[in-house]
């Protein structure tokens, strides 16, 4: 979101009310993970591979992926993931 902020695409109070409707978000950290596939989506679709990682747990849990980025946008849509919102 900072990088939003930064690119003028969200504002900063914008930012700061997202930021507390995520902290009540039952939100689990992994322990581990696999790379290949993610370095795989990362390839496929030229993402980061920061952002095949959220693509890939996305995919990977059969849920709604959130974000503005526009590439990994296409990368979900193209991979049949769906986003928030939509």
């Amino acid at each position: 979101m900072l990088v939003a902020e930064r690119r003028g695409r969200i504002a900063q109070a914008a930012m700061h009310v997202a930021l507390e409707r995520l902290s009540i978000l039952p939100i689990e950290a992994l322990d581990q993970f696999e790379d290949d596939p993610i370095f795989d989506l990362a390839r496929h679709h030229k993402l980061s591979f920061y952002d095949a990682a959220y693509l890939e747990l996305a995919k990977a849990r059969r849920i709604p992926l959130a974000t503005f980025d526009n590439a990994l946008i296409r990368a979900a849509k193209s991979d049949n993931v769906p986003l928030v919102g939509n």
